[in-house]
Parts: structure tokens; sequence; C-alpha cells
């Protein structure tokens, strides 16, 4: 049967609803989809009201399809994409503190990769992260465009956890673009997912060594919260990067007042410490801020 008689057989044709217009745009062979007006309005009406369940056939059309039809159906998948990954962000639920107990209770003995053990805030923040990223991914991407690249192909195949894992790495690098996806597209907290994916526990993907950066560069009270647990820390070295990271935070100055009081008291406090070297390493970093 020729394009022509399929395209009289179906010139009376309206397409209404978008799954109308599918139904429409699907009864033709591959390859043999004419331009008429039927078919023409019936791209457009997915254009217009399309989802996600119609994104198949966009993509067949413009794949197959000759000119106009395939730059008609291009136009429309790229709309109807977009609208889908919204609806998407939309109906995604945040981890809430409810859920965050319920996981903690559930996974007492939180540790690094080197066995100390991660408490308090940090386990809190740990808990938000994966439940919100799910378990480590290998991700071979290493810049913000390319990993928000394919955090998007991964939202259009319904990865969620693989989208969100690679924003999240790119916020890290301080990519701003990352951030809002992360914050305004998905109504997650970057700051805490960042705080969860340094950590240096197993059970996430390790950021870049930048975050660590970005963090002391952006966060607020919640990183010196977690800073001061890891100040704490039975690792020396953990302890050290924490009370310089604090020290960095104050030298930022944009810490609000209680913030900033907390980080100092902990320097403070850490002037006292029965080790010698990590009394010494407090006094200097105090020194250094005056």
């Amino acid at each position: 049967m020729t394009a022509w008689i399929l395209s009289t057989l179906f010139s009376v044709a309206v397409a209404g609803s978008p799954d109308d217009a599918a139904a429409l745009l699907s009864r033709y062979p591959a390859g043999r989809v004419p331009g008429s007006e039927p078919v023409m309005d019936a791209i457009m009406d997915l254009q217009s009201d399309g989802s996600a369940d119609h994104i198949g056939v966009l993509r067949s059309l413009r794949e197959h399809e000759a000119s106009p039809v395939r730059e008609a159906a291009t136009g429309a998948l790229a709309i109807v994409t977009l609208r889908a990954r919204v609806e998407r962000r939309e109906a995604y639920a945040a981890p809430d503190n409810r859920s965050v107990r319920r996981w903690l209770g559930d996974n007492p003995a939180l540790a690094r990769a080197d066995g100390t053990p991660i408490t308090g805030r940090e386990a809190e923040d740990l808990a938000y992260a994966v439940l919100s990223l799910g378990g480590p991914q290998t991700v071979w991407a290493r810049t913000p465009t390319v990993l928000i690249a394919e955090g998007e192909k991964r939202e259009d195949k319904s990865d969620l956890h693989g989208a969100l894992t690679r924003y999240a790495i790119a916020a890290g690098h301080g990519n701003a673009e990352a951030t809002s996806l992360l914050e305004e597209g998905f109504g997650l907290d970057t700051e805490r997912l960042l705080l969860g994916m340094t950590a240096g526990s197993d059970l996430l993907t390790t950021p870049p060594p930048v975050a660590q950066d970005t963090l002391i560069g952006t966060g607020g009270s919640e990183t010196v919260a977690v800073l001061i647990d890891r100040s704490r820390s039975s690792s020396e070295i953990t302890q050290v990067q924490a009370l310089d990271a604090l020290a960095e935070m104050i030298r930022h100055g944009q810490l609000t007042s209680s913030a900033r009081r907390d980080a100092r008291q902990r320097l403070e406090a850490a002037t006292t410490d029965d080790r010698e070297p990590m009394r010494v390493f407090a006094q200097a970093v105090l020194r250094d801020l005056e």
C-alpha cells in the first residue's frame, strides 16, 4: 500500500488525545509515514500534550522517516523528553527525617573505608545521601558538562539513582547547573549529599577531590556540624583535615555567627588535646586566624 493511499485513508482522522495521535502515527509502516496534514497535526498534538509514553513513537519517526516528518518529530521529541523529565522530577520524593532515622536503625554500624566509625550528623547525612543516590556506581565521566549530559540520559531511562549520582558529582565540582538540578529539580539538599559522599564510606560513589573545597566554600552550619564530628574521629588524619577545613570556613567569612562560633570553639577545644601533635596543630591554626 503506497504512502499516498495511507494518507488518503487517514485524511479524515483527527487526533484528539495524545494516545489517539500516537495510534494514528503507529499505523504507518516504518519509513512510509507521509507528510500529510493529519500526520503533522498528530505530531503537533504529541508535542503539545505527549508524555514519556509517546517518546518511542516520536523517536521512531525521527530515525526512519524523511522530511518534513523527521524534522517535526525531532522538535516534538525534544519537547516531550524535557516535559517527561520535569514530570519525573516533580514526582520524586526526597528522603525525610523519618526515612533517615529508619535507615540508620537498620544500619547502626557505619564506618569509613579505613574502619573508623561514622557517627552523629555525619551518619545522618550519609544515610540521606544513600537514600537519595542508591549504592555506589561506576562513573567514568569527569567533567560537569559530560556528567550532566549522562545524567539526563539516565533520567530518560528512568534510572534516577544513576542520574542523581552524576549530578551530585558535578555539583561536587562546584557546578551551578548541577546544583540547581538537584535542589530545584528534585528538592534535594546538595550540601547534605556532598557531606554524605565525602564521609569516606564505600556505600557511595567517591566524589571528586574538589568536593571538600566546594563544601568549604559554600557550606554552612551543616558542614560545620559534620566537620566537628569528623574532628573527633579516631583517625588523626581525619581529625587534622576536619580542623583545617573548619579554619578555612572561618577565613571565608560566609558562616552565620552561630556556625562561626561553633567552629572556633571546636578549634579552641582541640588546643587542649591530650596528644601533643594535635594540640600543636590546633594552636597553629588558631594563630593563623588572628
